[in-house]
């Protein structure tokens, strides 16, 4: 049987080289074709439609929430905006012994996928500058 079929994901355009020993393999990949073509299109219209939330907290050296929990969130970016290092916790208190996730001074931090959607808190080494947080939902 050739092995040189040809189908189609997302536009771009693969070729079996070798790997279909069957009809039935090669049946597999249209159904994996058609499955990716049936998806739903993203909008365009709609992600426009994302609202970021922003907002400055201030520096503090106890536990601070830097998000309120948004179910609806699709990203949250957090400025450290402070020359002391930001602890930030998802869902439970902060400290410097028990974080998720550390942002140095003036450093970045984009939430990972899937987005947690629950209470961000933070905790500073020390009291000294602030955080700019961009919540989008």
């Amino acid at each position: 049987m050739p092995s040189n079929q040809e189908f189609t994901i997302d536009g771009e355009t693969f070729q079996l080289l070798g790997i279909a020993k069957s009809q039935r393999d090669i049946d597999f990949v249209r159904k994996i074709e058609a499955a990716f073509e049936a998806r739903p299109q993203a909008d365009s219209a709609a992600s426009t439609d994302i609202a970021p939330f922003r907002s400055r907290v201030t520096a503090s050296a106890s536990n601070v929430q830097l998000a309120a929990a948004r179910l609806n969130r699709v990203g949250l970016t957090i400025h450290n905006d402070s020359d002391a290092s930001l602890y930030i916790c998802e869902g439970a208190v902060a400290s410097a012994t028990s974080y998720d996730q550390y942002i140095p001074p003036g450093g970045v931090w984009e939430a990972d996928r899937p987005i947690y959607t629950g209470v961000i808190n933070g905790i500073w080494a020390s009291a000294t500058g602030a955080a700019q947080i961009t919540d989008r939902v």
